[in-house]
């Protein structure tokens, strides 16, 4: 019945003509072909040209051609559909195509199975297995294979580019010759040279031109980044401070980094807290909590760390490290006293929060560094300790403290069995003696006033030797040090000491080398 119709009105339009013009129009509705226009269709089974010259050199079946020259060169194509003015006009032998809009696929002369819809989409190609919708989409394209391009203007620049997917309004615009792209979001990729990217997202990579294998996701992502290649930036704004780094992941709300890096890690966002979340360096395999350095250390964090298991470290335990000059810690304790303790007050500010004072208890590193210099660790801007480091320094100085405990546990027992009467000396150890160490009853004894000790004491042990004054409970009552060697006097004051019984001893690294007993009146 529509056909009916349509060949009832254009009959009347023909009747309205001037009979020289009539003549030059044909209608034809054999059966095998629909023709109808100014030399509009020729030969072939099954085709229908509508339109001034449309299929007019056709041989070929069961084409469509609708519009001004639509089809107008086409020999030995079928299967196709050129809907518009000059619509595949120069198609030759070009199969199952659909072109649908003004000039579009007006150049293909042999490409097959294209789809082309929009004004002059596809109107340079000469390729297969495309598809272009939207104004323009696709124009220049010659022969650049399997594409797919949806939106105004998107990839209109595309010459021989392949297995690209440019969806959104000037998607992919002036990509030449980049292959195997996919870009999704108004103006993604609208300058891209290059291969193998994924931009998803208004504007992401907006300005790359040779960076390759990137992926951006997110409004803007990466839209200034032109060369750089391999980055992942995920996030709206991420990434936007690379022009030409590469080989960088940036994650989140304007995740970037200021100045243009290469191999570097960010999570962060931007707009709440310019410190990144995490910062990493993939080419020195550091990583950084809270904070834009790193000060040279596999792992930094700015600000207290917590957590519900175990801090587990394998420095100097693991069996497949080769272990040279291996020694046992000498002096643990005297090490130990020579490094002092300090209490300090600091402000701490972080981002968002009020300053506070917070007091710390640390040591004092220029100490620490004289005694165990492999536990202070220096960069240009950062002092570090390793404070876990020194656990077998306390360790030993733990058993060292035992060996002394169980010295002064004989050193006592020895007191309370002089202070009940027995002066035998049994305690006394006999290799002092064989030293050079001697000590001799103080005179006078009783005293009232003050009293002299003679004691030896051997070249080279003066420096811990000592003679300590105790009461008949145990306890310490006083000590002199920095005794002379050889042969000496000690003279003791009644004014420093009260009246009482008392046992005074010569002792060697704290431990009782001989012992006598004393009166002061």
């Amino acid at each position: 019945m529509k056909k009916l119709i349509v060949l009832f009105f254009v009959i009347s339009q023909l009747h309205a003509q001037e009979p020289d013009q009539l003549a030059k129009n044909k209608i034809v509705a054999n059966g095998a072909n629909t023709n109808l226009g100014y030399n509009a269709g020729n030969s072939g089974f099954g085709n229908t040209s509508i339109g001034y010259e449309a299929g007019n050199v056709v041989t070929a079946n069961a084409n469509t051609f609708l519009g001004f020259e639509a089809g107008a060169r086409n020999t030995i194509g079928y299967d196709n559909v050129f809907l518009g003015l000059q619509s595949g006009a120069f198609t030759t032998s070009g199969r199952q195509n659909v072109f649908i809009g003004r000039a579009s696929g007006v150049n293909n002369a042999n490409g097959a199975q294209n789809v082309f819809i929009g004004h002059r989409s596809g109107s340079g190609s000469n390729a297969f297995f495309n598809v272009f919708i939207g104004n323009e989409s696709g124009r220049e394209n010659y022969d650049g294979n399997e594409n797919v391009f949806l939106g105004n203007r998107s990839g209109s620049m595309n010459f021989r580019g392949n297995l690209n997917t440019f969806i959104g309004n000037a998607a992919g615009e002036q990509n030449r010759f980049g292959e195997e792209n996919t870009f999704l979001g108004a103006a993604s990729g609208v300058d891209n040279q290059a291969n193998y990217n994924t931009f998803l997202g208004a504007y992401t990579g907006l300005a790359n031109q040779s960076g390759e294998r990137n992926t951006f996701i997110g409004y803007r992502t990466g839209s200034f980044n032109t060369t750089g290649s391999y980055n992942v930036f995920l996030g709206s704004g991420a990434g936007n401070g690379i022009l030409t780094g590469s080989h960088n992941v940036m994650i989140g709300n304007v995740a970037t980094w200021t100045g243009d890096v290469s191999n570097k890690l960010v999570i962060q966002d931007g707009d709440v807290n310019r410190t990144p979340l995490i910062y990493g360096d993939f080419s020195t395999g550091n990583v950084s909590i809270n904070s834009t350095s790193n000060f040279g250390y596999r792992l930094y964090v700015n600000g207290d760390a917590y957590t519900t298991g175990v801090w587990v470290s394998n420095q100097g335990g693991s069996v497949f490290r080769t272990k040279n000059n291996v020694s046992s810690l000498k002096d643990p304790i005297g090490k130990l006293q020579m490094i002092n303790s300090i209490e300090q007050t600091i402000t701490v500010e972080r981002d968002n929060q009020k300053a506070r004072q917070e007091k710390q208890y640390i040591l004092d590193a220029n100490e620490l560094r004289n005694v165990f210099p492999a536990l202070v660790k220096n960069n240009k801007e950062h002092t570090a300790i390793n404070y876990q480091g020194l656990i077998p320094v306390l360790i030993e100085a733990v058993k060292e403290l035992k060996k002394e405990n169980e010295k002064l546990k004989e050193q006592l027992s020895a007191i309370v069995h002089l202070t009940t009467g027995n002066t035998s000396n049994r305690n006394e150890d006999q290799s002092f003696f064989s030293k050079g160490f001697a000590l001799s009853q103080n005179i006078p004894n009783p005293f009232t006033t003050s009293s002299i000790i003679s004691y030896t004491i051997p070249k080279g042990y003066e420096q811990r030797a000592s003679i300590k004054i105790f009461d008949l409970n145990g306890r310490q009552i006083k000590v002199y040090e920095k005794l002379k060697s050889g042969g000496n006097t000690l003279k003791i004051q009644y004014s420093s000491i009260p009246s009482g019984t008392y046992v005074y001893a010569m002792c060697f690294n704290d431990q009782i080398v001989t012992f006598k007993r004393m009166i002061i009146n």
